[in-house]
């Protein structure tokens, strides 16, 4: 499926063209119909001492049921265990296969050494193949192929999504009205989709057994179940489409998360500056959007690299497209800052006064942003109270340890 020998020239996003082309050019019809993408890399490689799924948010309880049912031997063959970390990333075809509405998952593979010291030299050879590591991931695999087959209803479940934006949410300049209108919405959200999902659990619960019993029955059941089916991947590729957005650096974020980056980093330069530190105000300058390269090169050559992600067709941007939630270009202030700081006294005070400008500018482009994913957030509320079961009591199984509100966390990758 990757296909790497397609690709495509000037282009930001010229890698996993292959699965893009897939699922939205040749089969544009299998996204609403298949419930899991199963995507193997380097499956003979142990690639740390846990093993992990990196899957999208809402199949990760699912996965976690199915890990706690492992067999002993299969379970303690990694050190420390098998987990699931949440979002899929940008760097496997599975991301092509989720923003198409086919919920994905790959065995991770970018976090070890290997990455960095073999994968793609001449070291990559048959000195990295491990049987038995191999064997586990036919097995593991294989098991959770079985598991989905044997479902009614796709196991999804919004909530980790939700309960993760919430999490993510981190500016504390925003009004208490603003910000309180914006849990509103994701709490009756999140409600409905844990009443959702224990819906779900139940009918595939039924299902399985009904499948060793009465396989008419079974297929009655899933019969009835089409439309719900039928919606809940529409849900799934709403939440792609309205949810998933990537920074600079080609990481899948929240949309509002990359600006919130940027305004900790305007802060923080800000203050650096009033405290007269030019060099330390640079770095963070640099990890605002594409400014690390403003920093480092000609003009023409970052405006070019960055007419690669801005503006191209949206058929050359492949999965990449619309996902960029805007650019703040700095190469002036980052001159103006280098130029002070070479006198014998530097003074920041216009530096510094154009970064409280700057910051006033984001907070706007952050509020912006938060308004339309609370659009977002109201919509998605309306489709899952759509697949709820009319007239019937669900009760939600929550997990203890997730919150819908309360105090605000630094944003993490949801990893167990």
């Amino acid at each position: 499926m990757a296909a790497e020998e397609w690709g495509v020239i000037d282009s930001r996003y010229d890698w996993s063209v292959g699965a893009w082309n897939e699922l939205f050019r040749l089969h544009p019809g299998w996204p609403g119909r298949i419930i899991a993408n199963i995507n193997l890399e380097l499956p003979a490689h142990a690639h740390g001492k846990k093993h992990k799924i990196r899957s999208v948010y809402e199949y990760r309880r699912f996965l976690q049921q199915q890990l706690r049912a492992l067999p002993e031997p299969m379970a303690k063959l990694y050190p420390k265990g098998i987990g699931v970390v949440c979002p899929i990333e940008t760097w496997s075809d599975d991301f092509s296969l989720a923003i198409a509405g086919v919920p994905s998952m790959v065995n991770e593979f970018g976090e070890g050494s290997f990455m960095e010291t073999h994968y793609h030299s001449q070291y990559d050879n048959d000195g990295a193949y491990d049987e038995q590591v191999y064997l586990f991931h036919h097995l593991l695999y294989s098991r959770l192929l079985l598991a989905f087959d044997q479902t009614a209803l796709p196991p999804l479940n919004f909530a980790d999504r939700l309960v993760a934006f919430g999490e993510s949410i981190q500016s504390q300049r925003l009004s208490p009205t603003f910000e309180g209108a914006l849990r509103k919405t994701l709490a009756t959200c999140i409600d409905r989709a844990e009443r959702l999902a224990a819906y779900t659990e139940e009918r595939n619960e039924l299902y399985a057994t009904l499948l060793h019993k009465d396989a008419g029955l079974a297929a009655a059941l899933a019969q009835d179940e089409a439309g719900r089916r039928a919606d809940l991947l529409a849900a799934f590729r709403f939440c792609e489409d309205t949810f998933t957005r990537l920074d600079w650096g080609e990481q899948a974020m929240f949309g509002h998360v990359a600006c919130e980056q940027n305004l900790a980093s305007l802060h923080r330069a800000a203050w650096q500056l009033a405290a007269g530190d030019g060099a330390a105000a640079l770095r963070s300058l640099c990890e605002i959007d594409d400014n690390r390269y403003a920093a480092a090169f000609d003009e023409a050559v970052v405006e070019y690299f960055a007419d690669h992600a801005q503006n191209q067709p949206a058929d050359r941007l492949l999965w990449g497209a619309g996902r960029l939630t805007g650019r703040l270009p700095l190469r002036a202030l980052i001159e103006a800052i280098r130029t002070q700081a070479a006198l014998p006294e530097p003074d920041f005070s216009q530096e510094v006064s154009e970064l409280h400008t700057l910051q006033k500018k984001e907070q706007q482009h952050l509020e912006q942003l938060l308004r339309e994913e609370n659009q977002g957030l109201a919509e998605l509320a309306r489709m899952l109270k759509k697949m709820l079961p009319k007239g019937a009591s669900i009760k939600p199984k929550r997990e203890k340890k997730k919150k819908a509100n309360g105090k605000k966390n630094k944003p993490k990758r949801t990893e167990e």
